[in-house]
């Protein structure tokens, strides 16, 4: 039916809104994952990113940046503010 279909797209529609795609290197909000990162200047096309949910962001473990102590994401490898790489393990 017409109306199955409608309401379909306009489920998608309302659960695709609600992801937020995130640059593989500094874990920064994107809308294309396809082009340079605005905050850390990384070619985000060389590699997969990371798709979460609002709720998944939100509730997301942050770390400080080891030069500038910018609060990020513990997953990002690059510091979006500094863009200055992080040295040790992930999520440290």
């Amino acid at each position: 039916k017409l109306s199955d279909t409608n309401n379909f797209k306009n489920f998608k529609e309302c659960t695709d809104s609600h992801r937020i795609l995130l640059c593989p290197y500094c874990m920064s909000k994107t809308d294309d994952l396809s082009s340079i990162c605005l905050y850390c200047n990384e070619d985000m096309s060389r590699d997969a990113g990371f798709e979460y949910t609002e709720n998944q962001y939100v509730n997301e473990v942050r770390k400080k940046c080891s030069h500038c102590s910018q609060e990020m994401l513990r997953l990002a490898i690059l510091c979006p503010s500094c863009r200055k790489r992080e040295s040790g393990k992930i999520g440290m």
